[in-house]
């Protein structure tokens, strides 16, 4: 896995999620050992970079996601998820708007 780093600013755009969400998400990982926050170009600017800790974590989390999906998607078959995926997509869509 490439480490990679982002800015605050980045992560909110790539989540489309608020300021004050990611950074209360943030410092919450940041307590927890998960990332470290770093100031950028100005002093606006953070730029954030997960710890090892979170990159020896993720294996389980990719996992556990993984089996959560699973139990969520047992007994819907491959058409009804195609129409599921389709309808969200336009949801998003109306709501970027």
């Amino acid at each position: 896995m490439k480490k990679k780093q982002c800015t605050q600013i980045e992560l909110c755009k790539y989540l489309d999620v608020e300021a004050p969400t990611i950074t209360r998400t943030l410092t919450r990982m940041e307590e927890m050992g998960l990332v470290i926050r770093n100031d950028g170009k100005d002093k606006r600017e953070r730029v954030i970079k997960l710890t090892e800790k979170a990159y020896e974590m993720f294996p389980k989390w990719r996992e556990a996601a993984q089996d959560l999906e699973i139990e969520a998607i047992n007994n819907i078959d491959k058409d009804e998820l195609e129409i599921f995926n389709s309808i969200l997509e336009k949801m998003m869509k109306n709501l970027e708007q």
